[in-house]
């Protein structure tokens, strides 16, 4: 059908019709399962997981281009931890901060007694972090309000990071302290104490403890790198390295050797270890750089371990033999833990750089210049690389449209959404920008809205929104999609007035239908008093999932349609209008 013809009928249906708009009805949802195959290798804890691989599956920048920087008051010497859509990142100014991820704007932030070098960790809601002034604290991840804290006494910092699991005992938080010890808390029991185990001579542990399979993994400022048993504290095995371990081992496993925890030492030398088998012959490689390994911590991954040293040189070594694939020099010491993903390397530099490279061949991909020493580990998430620095900064570092959304949709038809699978890339998180009180109007398309939301901060493009009105602007958008639908030239989703998954004289008719008329419009933002009762539930499979305070939410494989309802099992659910951006 001629575009100029389908113009012509609408406005002529439009001068016959006039407005029907349906209240939504109220459901009940009873499923409450929670979807096991997030799409987001989120970055939960220092070093990305329990074993400190360094490694995510994400993928990432390949340009310095910076997203989004926040200042603190204080030096970023934390790690972040990427969660559900949240960075949370503890700064010298005693602060642990909640950002949204794709924004950098503060959500919450939390003051405890002295800074935080520690990196949090985020488990089943709730962020997980150590502080100078000697305590543990544990917050609820959505409001940052306390839960509980464990005191280990003043005059004790911490600065180990803590590693949290989930166990058949329940969730365990391992950590180290100043004066030699590692504690075993039980995170499910108000951080009440499980063990403690006290290592020779009483050193420093900033290590922070890795948790793989029975053991936990930890080093020492005595020289000493120990295995011990997970539940009862008990010493396993050890190997004395020869100066302080201030760096924290990472664990894998190594095909044809076994499990293997790889470590820096003062001594210089980067080591692979055996401390699972209590028989086996130690160190199984061992190589030796130019100057002490401080707290630069390994990461491995693609065959190779990556490790920094205080002799300014990034190295890769082969993970089975310790043989050099190759190092990069960098204009400083390198305390910060490399982090892999997308077959490049990010670290920090006392140069004051962030520096991507090769994984394969340690050329240089990218660098950026803070205004001071990047002691942070960077974390990588959903494509973009968060990382602290001495200059009070976080940096969100991502290719040019990160931040843009691969689409929007918007509710016409009691919270009824499609999930937009028929062009790549597939989109595997959303966002609901706002949600509105009312039905959207049928055929309100697009327009000039004034509404504030975070997209319009990053990209004035998305400004376009539906704004309550219907009209020539409208029809343009709907017939210059028509006889489209997804993939096909033409297609736009936001012309898809009833969400049916093609552009047809239906679209035109329900238009028409609300031509002219122009609604009022009732909304609630998400940031910073959204109401947070609010489900999703995607099909197949009756998932429900429940947005993060930033309004993200994972979008569980195979999903193809979603409804948007005001309400938490198992009370009663309401199906509400919303503005979505896939991401």
């Amino acid at each position: 059908m001629n575009k100029s013809i389908v113009i012509v009928a609408i406005l002529s249906l439009a001068m016959l019709t006039c407005v029907v708009m349906a209240q939504p009805q109220r459901v009940q949802i009873l499923s409450a399962a929670q979807p096991a195959n997030d799409p987001v290798d989120w970055w939960t804890m220092f070093h990305h997981d329990s074993a400190h691989s360094g490694y995510s599956n994400s993928t990432a920048p390949t340009t310095n281009q910076t997203l989004w920087i926040y200042t603190t008051n204080g030096q970023v010497d934390s790690s972040p931890a990427v969660v559900d859509g949240v960075v949370y990142v503890g700064s010298s100014d005693d602060n642990l901060y909640a950002l949204d991820a794709m924004t950098g704007q503060l959500i919450w932030n939390y003051t405890t007694g002295a800074g935080i070098n520690s990196s949090p960790a985020v488990v089943d809601g709730v962020v997980y972090v150590g502080s100078i002034d000697g305590n543990v604290y544990a917050l609820n991840a959505t409001t940052g309000k306390k839960i509980w804290s464990y005191s280990i006494g003043p005059g004790n910092p911490i600065g180990s990071s803590p590693v949290v699991v989930d166990t058949v005992d329940g969730t365990m938080l391992y950590v180290g302290d100043h004066n030699g010890n590692v504690y075993a808390l039980n995170a499910t029991n108000s951080g009440s104490l499980v063990w403690i185990y006290t290592t020779t001579s009483g050193s420093p542990v900033p290590s922070s403890p890795a948790f793989y399979d029975n053991w936990v993994y930890v080093g020492s400022d005595n020289g000493i790198v120990y295995s011990l048993v997970w539940d009862t504290g008990n010493y396993w095995n050890s190997y004395f390295t020869g100066a302080a371990v201030p760096s924290s081992p990472a664990v894998g496993l190594v095909p044809g050797i076994g499990q293997l925890a790889f470590v820096g030492s003062e001594d210089s030398n980067v080591y692979a270890l055996n401390l699972a088998l209590q028989t086996a012959t130690n160190p199984v490689w061992g190589y030796t750089t130019g100057a002490g390994i401080g707290f630069s911590s390994p990461a491995y991954g693609y065959g190779m371990v990556f490790c920094g040293s205080d002799d300014k040189n990034i190295y890769a070594f082969d993970n089975a033999t310790g043989a050099k694939k190759w190092n990069y020099t960098t204009g400083g010491m390198i305390e910060s833990s490399p982090s892999i993903a997308d077959n490049m390397v990010f670290v920090g530099s006392y140069d004051h750089n962030v520096y991507a490279l090769n994984a394969m061949n340690g050329n240089s991909v990218w660098q950026y210049q803070t205004n001071g020493t990047v002691y942070s580990s960077p974390a990588i998430a959903n494509g973009i690389v968060y990382v602290g620095s001495d200059d009070h900064n976080v940096y969100a570092f991502g290719n040019a449209g990160a931040l843009n959304p691969l689409c929007t949709m918007k509710t016409t038809t009691a919270g009824y959404f499609y999930v937009p699978t028929a062009t790549a890339p597939v989109p595997t998180s959303l966002k609901i920008e706002m949600n509105f009180s009312q039905p959207l109007l049928v055929g309100d398309q697009t327009g000039n809205s004034t509404i504030p939301y975070s997209i319009t901060q990053q990209n004035t493009a998305f400004r376009n929104w539906p704004d309550q009105k219907v009209n020539i602007q409208d029809i343009a958008v709907i017939a210059k999609a028509f006889g489209s639908t997804p993939g096909s030239p033409g297609w736009n989703y936001m012309a898809d007035v009833n969400a049916q998954g093609k552009i047809n004289i239906v679209s035109v008719s329900l238009a028409a239908k609300n031509f002219g008329y122009q609604g009022t419009i009732a909304y609630d933002w998400w940031l910073p008093t959204f109401s947070t009762d609010i489900t999703v539930v995607f099909q197949p499979g009756n998932i429900n999932v429940y947005p993060n305070i930033g309004g993200y939410v994972s979008i569980p494989l195979g999903s193809t349609n979603f409804t948007v309802y005001q309400g938490i099992p198992p009370g009663p659910l309401t199906p509400m209008g919303a503005l979505i951006t896939f991401w």
